[in-house]
């Protein structure tokens, strides 16, 4: 009876010592699990890869590891990715233990991108909601300045949105992109000379602004400065050899002087850069349409309205007599 107590015993212990070496083991793997989630999270996210980042840190939260940077982290992919709704109910999470500028910035971005989305006032407003808040903990703000800005200019209201993109240029060391915004609200309301002296501002603060030299060639084109319009596009060429709107706009010039070949040799080269831009591949369509090779111009009018260009469908329906 006494050799059966004892077998009893050890065997009770044994399997008692098993069964914590299996927690120890499941507790150890969890963690390293954990780590290997965090560590793959952050790589997709620090390299733009959001909807990667997204699973891994679901799968962190699901796990009970939802620090504050996982959640943030999530909702910024969440927004990224389009997911609005979850990107908010994420952020709203951390609001509760962080009610911190940043946070409330980050809500007012969400908003701002659903706003975008749905074209909605309501929706707008709670943005400014919560970059006021953002505001009121940090003066120094200037995303959330910024962002204000973007959100008038979406309005139209363009006296203020010039309100808000001033503020954010007291604090900041590169200016170039919001005199580009500002030129821009300028263009909108007709007041060119306006426009021109903030692009100049744009590229005076950095050379390298392509979309300055864009929006110079823009407004020249509108003043029939065909000249001045080509020297501006070739500018943002020699800035950016692989960006293809100048390509294009140069196109369109030619285009509007009725010098085809030379409209059709700039759409060429733009269309190198991308085979199924639907600007390009449309506008290639209109030049062989107004020389009268209706054949070669349905082709390109078919690959522009594949890619959604609902220009070339009118066009390709007018062709079809339909």
């Amino acid at each position: 009876m006494k050799f059966d107590l004892n077998c009893k015993i050890s065997l009770t212990v044994t399997i008692l010592f098993l069964m914590s070496l299996a927690f120890c083991y499941v507790i150890k793997n969890q963690h390293y699990k954990k780590e290997l989630f965090k560590f793959i999270a952050d790589n997709n996210f620090s390299e733009g890869n959001y909807f990667q980042s997204s699973k891994y840190y679901k799968k962190l939260i699901s796990m009970g590891d939802g620090d504050e940077d996982v959640y943030k982290n999530m909702a910024i992919s969440m927004i990224k990715t389009g997911y609005y709704d979850r990107a908010i109910e994420y952020l709203k999470k951390v609001l509760k233990n962080d009610k911190s500028s940043d946070v409330y910035y980050a809500l007012g971005y969400a908003y701002y991108q659903k706003a975008q989305t749905l074209d909605s006032l309501s929706i707008f407003n709670k943005a400014m909601g919560y970059l006021n808040e953002s505001i009121t903990l940090n003066k120094d703000n200037n995303l959330a300045y910024r962002l204000m800005g973007r959100i008038f200019e979406h309005l139209q209201k363009f006296d203020r949105a010039r309100i808000w993109y001033n503020k954010a240029l007291i604090n900041v060391n590169d200016k170039s992109e919001l005199y580009n915004f500002i030129a821009y609200t300028y263009k909108e309301e007709g007041d060119l000379d306006n426009a021109v002296n903030f692009y100049k501002k744009a590229i005076d603060s950095n050379d390298k602004n392509i979309l300055a030299y864009c929006g110079l060639g823009e407004i020249y084109r509108q003043k029939e400065d065909s000249q001045q319009a080509i020297e501006c596009y070739n500018q943002a060429i020699k800035t950016d050899t692989g960006y293809i709107m100048p390509y294009y706009k140069i196109g369109q010039i030619y285009y509007e002087k009725k010098e085809y070949e030379k409209a059709l040799g700039w759409y060429f080269q733009a269309l190198r850069f991308d085979t199924k831009n639907n600007i390009v591949n449309y506008y290639i369509g209109k030049v062989y349409k107004d020389t009268n090779m209706p054949s070669k111009a349905a082709e390109y009018f078919k690959t522009a309205a594949y890619c959604g260009n609902d220009d070339a469908i009118k066009e390709l329906k007018e062709m079809s007599g339909r």
